[in-house]
């Protein structure tokens, strides 16, 4: 009897302890404007929340309204530095409790997530496109921080990949100290809406026979546009993607991008077809390469927010049609009016990323800058001058999908040193071979 009385008294110890509130829960309940709900931690973490942040549409005018920003957060172990993931879009893959950036696993870190404002879920009723600026973004990080840093006391250090990497940066220019480093990857800095940086890079990247097989084989779908154009719009259909200035419209597009698309992502020359392999296996080269939705029709209430930032802050890149004018019949000039919300003015105010590469030359410290070589956004990589301590690698006959894992075993040393230094940390992680 006495051991069945003790059998229970542990079970009932146990039900009690395990309802019991951890030191993170007791944090989170304390914090004003911040909804929580506690999901299973999976594998790698202690305990795992998604986190709803009640956020000022305007910063600087908190009486504009609100919107709730969707905020992933991850335990590892409090003591530990924390990875600030400042993601430009949506943060649907950070749904997943095991999902770990690549800094965070070499860290041993916990994670923090936040998606970016107007995408995802971070959506504010009224999508009044003039609180999505660059700024804003950077001041709802700064109030992540300014929320998470009692209880995380140990190093914090900010990334992202391409646009994310680009948010990191705008971060580090609005609130240096926020963070202790940022490592962004891929992330290019742009001075105007069409920067012809882009266009150089096209014009020089790879040997000479694999440009010239590049513009021949958009030469050639151009030419057979009647027999390939229906299978475009087939494609499209099966996907649900439309076009506002209509199907050929967007193929005339989508061939054009077919060369940035390629260096992007690191395509291989070789694999280039000419007309002897047959249309269907060109079309599929080019459905492989390009894919459909870029520059459709928006299908989500978000659609719109990349091409207006693009078009209002941070630039980005064009398109050349001189080199097809003969071959073009709807595109006669390269714009993207078609995928910008209609009747609403945007003005694009090259200034403040002129004031953000003159910061992170002079005084944006403790920087990790990754690039790939052949992917285009790297003619808007960093230039770094010397005057602050940041570093830059460019992975040789890397693309848009470079991280620090594809560098050699030397050079992920070297990056470790530094982030052992900046962050007073041990680095002991190895990439799974």
């Amino acid at each position: 009897m006495k051991k069945i009385i003790l059998s229970l008294s542990l079970a009932l110890l146990w039900l009690i302890s395990s309802a019991q509130t951890t030191e993170l829960q007791e944090y989170l309940n304390k914090l004003e404007g911040v909804e929580f709900v506690k999901i299973d931690s999976g594998e790698k973490f202690n305990e795992f929340y998604e986190l709803l942040i009640t956020q000022p549409l305007d910063h600087k005018n908190p009486d504009k309204g609100s919107f709730k920003q969707r905020v992933f957060l991850s335990l590892k172990c409090k003591r530990r530095p924390v990875v600030l993931v400042t993601e430009g879009y949506n943060a649907h893959r950070a749904v997943r409790p095991d999902y770990t950036t690549e800094l965070t696993r070499i860290l041993d870190a916990n994670q923090i997530f936040v998606e970016h404002r107007y995408f995802g879920k971070s959506l504010p009723e009224d999508m009044d496109y003039q609180y999505l600026t660059i700024e804003n973004a950077a001041n709802d990080h700064h109030r992540v921080v300014e929320l998470f840093k009692p209880f995380f006391k140990a190093k914090w250090v900010n990334t992202g990949i391409s646009k994310g990497g680009q948010t990191a940066m705008y971060h580090r220019y609005f609130f240096p100290n926020d963070v202790d480093a940022s490592v962004p990857y891929v992330g290019p800095l742009m001075f105007s809406k069409e920067d012809e940086r882009f266009y150089d890079h096209l014009n020089n990247i790879g040997t000479k026979k694999c440009r010239k097989d590049i513009h021949n084989f958009q030469k050639l779908m151009l030419k057979n546009k009647e027999e390939l154009l229906p299978k475009f719009i087939e494609g499209n259909k099966a996907k649900g993607y439309t076009y506002r200035k209509g199907y050929e419209h967007g193929y005339e597009y989508m061939v054009l991008e077919y060369s940035f698309a390629f260096w992007q992502w690191g395509s291989a020359c070789a694999n280039i077809p000419d007309k002897t392999v047959g249309m269907d296996s060109v079309y599929k080269h080019w459905e492989k390469i390009v894919g459909y939705g870029y520059l459709a029709e928006p299908k989500t209430k978000d659609g719109f927010s990349f091409m207006v930032q693009a078009m209002t802050d941070f630039g980005y890149y064009g398109y050349d049609v001189s080199e097809f004018k003969r071959l073009l019949d709807v595109v006669k000039k390269h714009d993207y009016d078609f995928v910008l919300p209609e009747g609403v003015e945007l003005i694009y105010k090259p200034e403040l990323m002129q004031k953000v590469k003159r910061f992170l030359q002079t005084k944006g410290d403790r920087m990790l800058y990754i690039y790939g070589e052949v992917d285009p956004y790297t003619s808007q990589a960093v230039e770094l001058t010397g005057e602050c301590d940041a570093v830059k690698y460019v992975l040789e006959g890397g693309s848009h999908s470079t991280r620090i894992r594809n560098f050699p075993k030397d050079v992920q040393e070297e990056m470790f040193k530094k982030l052992e230094a900046w962050l007073d940390v041990d680095i002991t992680y190895e990439f799974p071979k």
